[in-house]
């Protein structure tokens, strides 16, 4: 049952407009990673830091998807935060203007402010090589399976899984089909033992909800959230409880 948080300001860029949010809890600060607008020739997305749980923010730095090798995105979108060997790091659809979308994840290179990031590395994504799926969440459950979980969205979810983050990678799964066009997904478990999925329905309004006991089958139809919102690219972060809990985007 989720409920608008109108004391809390929106971020704002320096320089861009804002989407496709991604937040992260690390080191005593909350920092928030996003799509830096949607004109070309942007490679890189902003990330910025906050103090105070979200009451404001500040700008960190531009944080680039590019290395001299791989083709220079025209549009790097829809980043998301995970953990690889306990450092902030982040993975980001790219638009090469080649036809296709590929991923990129880059990691940080200063634990302290998130400002240094080192170039980027390219997710081996054998199933998706020839598709625009875009939109990428990495779930970690090395600790569980010994694998990462991938889910891509291509009006379906995806879901693929590997040993690596860099792949590649098997598919596992298509969720959702012919419940409505799904972008921006996230997975992340309960203290229940189940798993849920959030994924954007922008177009209706709705973000949208499926549970599961398991991660590679069992899940349920989705649910609409509470009510509309129009948001896209939902993060849900369990600060104490699952009554405790922040998102944003769009």
């Amino acid at each position: 049952n989720w409920t608008g948080a109108s004391s809390y300001p929106a971020v704002y860029s320096p320089t861009n407009s804002l989407r496709d949010a991604s937040v992260i809890n690390f080191g005593g600060k909350y920092y928030a990673a996003m799509t830096a607008g949607t004109a070309t020739g942007v490679p890189f997305v902003q990330i910025f830091s906050s103090t105070n749980r979200g009451c404001t923010w500040n700008f960190v730095v531009n944080a680039y998807f590019t290395n001299g090798v791989l083709p220079s995105p025209t549009t790097t979108f829809a980043p998301e935060f995970f953990l690889l060997n306990g450092s902030p790091s982040l993975i980001a659809s790219i638009d090469s203007g080649l036809g296709t979308h590929d991923f990129r994840i880059i990691q940080c290179a200063n634990t302290n402010t998130l400002a240094a990031w080192n170039p980027p590395t390219e997710v081996v994504t054998t199933n998706f090589s020839t598709t625009t799926y875009n939109d990428p969440f990495l779930y970690d459950d090395t600790a569980g399976s010994g694998n990462w979980y991938l889910l891509a969205a291509d009006t379906s979810l995806y879901l693929s899984k590997s040993s690596s983050v860099f792949g590649p990678w098997t598919n596992v799964a298509t969720l959702f089909s012919g419940q409505g066009t799904s972008e921006g997904p996230c997975m992340f478990k309960l203290p229940s033992g189940a798993y849920r999925i959030y994924t954007d329905h922008f177009f209706d309004g709705y973000e949208k909800f499926g549970e599961s006991a398991t991660i590679e089958s069992g899940w349920s139809s989705l649910t609409n959230c509470n009510q509309k919102y129009y948001f896209g690219h939902f993060t849900p972060i369990i600060v104490s409880n699952l009554s405790d809990v922040s998102a944003a985007s769009q």
